[in-house]
């Protein structure tokens, strides 16, 4: 019996032949990690990690987002939008 969360057909599914030749299993194929997007124009946003969670566990911060302002959570062009608007003194920081 499937444990409950492989009781859905959208996860992907192999039969894979056990070694003594006796019978078969079922391997179920992770999901796909989605991109990260701009959380204000919804862009994807570049050098951001898209590995599955057990990958990202082994790599250190520095290689799962941008090192700049906002590196992660906004896109390079509203950071540029951001940083613009707040030299010209148009918005309050």
């Amino acid at each position: 019996m499937p444990k409950p969360y492989q009781r859905t057909r959208t996860k992907k599914r192999r039969l894979v032949k056990l070694p003594s030749g006796s019978g078969s299993t079922t391997y179920y194929k992770k999901p796909r990690a989605k991109t990260s997007r701009c959380s204000q124009c919804g862009r994807v946003i570049f050098g951001v990690s898209t590995q599955g969670s057990s990958d990202l566990s082994r790599i250190p911060l520095s290689k799962k987002r941008p090192q700049r302002m906002f590196g992660g959570q906004l896109c390079h062009v509203c950071v540029q939008q951001l940083l613009k608007s707040a030299t010209r003194g148009t918005i309050s920081t």
